[in-house]
Parts: structure tokens; C-alpha cells; sequence
């Protein structure tokens, strides 16, 4: 059955998730509360579906309609990354959302610049499909599922007109491979004398294979060297800055705006991972939470790139999609920006076993 909105977009029935502090007994009886109370609710709102699995009739998906009728961005959640029946459903929600709502954005927690062979796939049909996905250096994304909503995404965009499209995009900053080769190319056109430095300095972003890159940049630089790092990508966007009417003279408008987007997304990635996993005297300064900042600010930069009535679909952990879990996660920034116009549906199961897969350097999450 579908439930509405997991995280809370229904006032009062979610609170905080139990992250709070606090006597045992109390927070027992908070937790017992609140299940009541989410537990009413579900009896309420609940409608059943008919089927997880994509390519079948969305008449039970209809009274998502009134929800969502008034919504620019829907946050799509899963409990676990790579979950089937997660992801079957999602892509069932993808179709309704394109299909019905017309919705043309697909923003998924992947890499912005090895999503753009992804987009190029689903949008005109060049490349690889099956090749552009295994870049992502994400086994748990590289599945036959998450195939099977790219290729859905191609054959239904050769059946509909140009602004009926849907594209695919990134908002994640891993793996960025991609960004470093884009920033060099276009400093090699615009201002040569800059490549050997900057080129030094991607260095040290440089992962031995697809999915090692953050674990690698955590483990093996110091903590000298990153901050060494972060100001030289400060600098490079600075510098991008100050020139972009000149260099968008002598490329395109076009060309400049995507290379700012590569180097913003490497200087997001030093930012976030010169922080410390979780600082208790100061939370935001967590690197979870500012990678879900900067997320939350991706998704809001791909918004505004659209039409003023484009809708976008946001795919992500229900930790980042999620509103009312915790006060700095994605999900968070994106109501602050959106209000109502953002609405959170989480999955979850009831019973069921799943593997796991332990994260550590020594263990790629690529392969």
C-alpha cells in the first residue's frame, strides 16, 4: 500500500525520528506516542497498489493526484540503496509522475558530471546505455532495475515531443572523474597557463578505481594537503568568476556555465570531506551534512535552469529526501525553499531480509 508522505509532509505526524536526547523512559514513551499517532494516520490515508512493478495501469496511483497537483518537486526515498522492491516501485512512481503529472526531470543521487553520458542516452539515444550507468561507480545503482528505468526513460522519450522530454541529471559530487577532465579541456582553450596547476591539484583527487574516490581522499591526504586543495578550488572558481563574460566570449555562454559546474561540484567535494564524519560541538560542520547542503543546493540549481513550470523528481536515501528526521538534511533545505511546493514520499518494508555490504577503503563501493 502507498502511505502519502513517509517523512511528514502531513504536519504533527512525524517529528523527529528519535534522534533526540533524552531519559530512556521518556523517549520510550515519546516513540510509542507517536507510532499511535503515525499509525492512525496510516489507517486514514492508506490506499492500497495493486503491484510494485513498473508497466502497469497507474489507476491505482490516481489520487496521488490531488497530493501532488500543486508540487514542483517530489522527493522519491528508499530505505536501502538497491533494494528491488524499491526501486520497482520508484520506477513505477517515475512513470505516473512523467506519464500523468508531467514531470520532466529525473535528479538522482548520483554523480552531476558522470550523469551526463546518462542524459545524452535518454534524450537523444547516443552511447551506451549499460556503460554510462556503470560509471557511476555505484554497484548498488549499477542493477538490472535501475537499467530498466533508463531504458524506459529512452523508448519514452522517442514517443513524445522535445518539451516533453525527460531528462536525467546528477546532484551528487562523487566520482567526479568527469568534472576534473571538463575544467582541464576548458582551461586549455581559455587560459593555458593555468592547466599545470590545476592539473597538480586534481591530482590529488585521483582515485585508484570507480568507488574508492572519497574513502581514498579521506584515508591517504592529510589534512594540510586538503585544506591546500580547498583553497586552490576556491581560487579556480574565483578566477572562473571574474571571467565570465570574457570566457563566455570565447566559447559559449553554453560551455562556461557547465565548466562552473564541474568546478563547483570538486569544491564541494574537498569541502565536504576536509570535515570530520560528526562534530558534536557543532553539528553542521559534520561532512554528511554539508554533502546533503550541497546537494539540497544542486537540486535547487537544477530547478532553476528549467522552465518556471518544469517539475522535478528528486531520487534519493529517505535521509536525504525526508523532511521532519533531522534539522539539516537535504529534504530540510529543499521545504525551506519550496514550502509546499516540495512533498517527501519515503519507502520502507514491514518484514523481509536484504544483504548488506560492509563500507570501508579497503572494499570498493564500485565494483
Amino acid at each position: 500500500m502507498i502511505c502519502g508522505s513517509l517523512f511528514c509532509s502531513t504536519p504533527g505526524v512525524c517529528a523527529q525520528g528519535g534522534w533526540g536526547r533524552g531519559s530512556s523512559e521518556a523517549a520510550t514513551s515519546s516513540r510509542a506516542e507517536k507510532s499511535e499517532a503515525i499509525t492512525k494516520w496510516l489507517a486514514k490515508q492508506a490506499f492500497p497498489l495493486r503491484s510494485v512493478e513498473a508497466g502497469q495501469s497507474l489507476e491505482d496511483l490516481k489520487p496521488l493526484k490531488k497530493i501532488l497537483r500543486d508540487v514542483r518537486l517530489v522527493g522519491l526515498g528508499e530505505g536501502t540503496h538497491g533494494t528491488r522492491e524499491f526501486f520497482q516501485f520508484k520506477h513505477r512512481m517515475v512513470e505516473f509522475l512523467v506519464k500523468e503529472m508531467n514531470f520532466t526531470v529525473l535528479a538522482m543521487e548520483v554523480s552531476y558530471p558522470a550523469a551526463l553520458d546518462l542524459n545524452e542516452y535518454v534524450l537523444h539515444g547516443k552511447g551506451d546505455g549499460q556503460k554510462a550507468l556503470a560509471i557511476q561507480g555505484l554497484w548498488a545503482y549499477d542493477t538490472n532495475e535501475i537499467t530498466a528505468l533508463i531504458e524506459w526513460l529512452r523508448r519514452y522519450n522517442e514517443t513524445v515531443p522535445e518539451e516533453r522530454k525527460v531528462k536525467f541529471v546528477g546532484f551528487d559530487m562523487h566520482n567526479n572523474e568527469q568534472a576534473m577532465d571538463n575544467v582541464l579541456s576548458y582551461l586549455k582553450r581559455v587560459a593555458p597557463e593555468r592547466v599545470g596547476e590545476v592539473s597538480g591539484v586534481f591530482q590529488v583527487f585521483r582515485a585508484t578505481s570507480l568507488g574508492k574516490q572519497h574513502f581514498e581522499y579521506i584515508s591517504n591526504v592529510g589534512d594540510g594537503e586538503k585544506s591546500r586543495v580547498q583553497v586552490a578550488l576556491n581560487e579556480l572558481l574565483g578566477f572562473l568568476y571574474l571571467n565570465e563574460n570574457r570566457f563566455s566570449r570565447l566559447t559559449s555562454p553554453t560551455e562556461f556555465e557547465q565548466t562552473m559546474r564541474h568546478a563547483r561540484i570538486l569544491a564541494q567535494f574537498a569541502d565536504i570531506y576536509r570535515r570530520p564524519p560528526f562534530d558534536e560541538k557543532n553539528p553542521a560542520n559534520s561532512s554528511g551534512y554539508t554533502r546533503d547542503f550541497y546537494m539540497a543546493e544542486n537540486i535547487e540549481r537544477i530547478v532553476a535552469a528549467e522552465k518556471p513550470d518544469a517539475r522535478v523528481i528528486a531520487w534519493a536515501h529517505n535521509e536525504h529526501i525526508g523532511v521532519g528526521m533531522y534539522e539539516r538534511n537535504m529534504g530540510e533545505y529543499l521545504r525551506q525553499t519550496y514550502g509546499a511546493g516540495y512533498y517527501a514520499l519515503g519507502t520502507s518494508f514491514n518484514e523481509g531480509s536484504f544483504q548488506a555490504r560492509l563500507i570501508s577503503p579497503t572494499v570498493t563501493i564500485g565494483a
